[in-house]
Parts: structure tokens; sequence; C-alpha cells
């Protein structure tokens, strides 16, 4: 995600991944740790926006562990701060019910206006979506 640095002109961007081989492909300001760690690094209510594209089904397979992270995330944005989580809506990358989770019920499902809804189908072959979250 080295790459989407550019994108965020002007603002701290930090990427985070467990695996300390993939720091290369991670921003300026990377951290070694998987999501449900993220708030040993980063101050709760500091964050604006949170993207969390293919972890959940890609490694944030575990009920607890899923839960723990959406609790960091919860905490770690400020009030009105988002989370887009991108995952790949099949069976085989689906390891539980997002709508499941009491972490994400803490969320507002967020209405993205250019979109029209609070769910964006990227990838219609992969089945790869978005799910779109605003902490009150």
């Amino acid at each position: 995600t080295r790459h989407s640095e550019g994108m965020f002109t002007g603002r701290a961007y930090t990427t985070i991944d467990p695996d300390p081989w993939k720091r290369r492909f991670g921003g300026r300001r990377h951290i070694v740790a998987g999501l449900e760690g993220l708030d040993a690094h980063i101050a709760p209510g500091s964050l604006d926006l949170i993207i969390c594209n293919s972890v959940f089904g890609w490694g944030l397979d575990d009920r607890a562990d899923c839960e723990r992270a959406f609790d960091c995330c919860f905490e770690a944005l400020r009030a009105s701060g988002e989370l887009v989580i991108g995952w790949n809506d099949v069976a085989r990358r689906r390891p539980l019910d997002l709508a499941s989770l009491k972490s994400l019920a803490r969320f507002q499902p967020l209405r993205f206006e250019v979109l029209g809804s609070t769910r964006y189908l990227a990838n219609a072959d992969n089945g790869h979506v978005y799910n779109f979250y605003v902490k009150p």
C-alpha cells in the first residue's frame, strides 16, 4: 500500500501488518503488528480514517481476533472517524458474519453518498466488497 500514501498528502499515513517482511510494501510510517494490536501503537481518538482492506478473511479470521481488532479501530478513531472494511464476500474468505460482531455494532453504517450505499461491490468475480462505518 506504499503507493497509496500519495493520496493522503499533508496527512499522517500509517500502515500495519504483522509480517515484518511486508514492511517494504507499507508506508514510511509502518507498524509491525496485527490490527488486533493497534491500541499498543496508536493513541485513542487520534485517527480520522482506517482502511482495513483484504485483512478480514485473509488472516483476521478468528472471532476473538476480529472483535479485538475492530474494538481497537473504534478506540483509535476520533468521533465521526470512518472505518472501511474491504473483504471478499465468498464462502472461503468469509470466516464469520461481519454483522454478528459486537465490535462493529459500536459503529453506525455510513452511507457513502457518491455510491448511495453503505456497501459497495467492487469486483463481482471475487466478491470483493467495501463496507463503510462511522464512529458516532
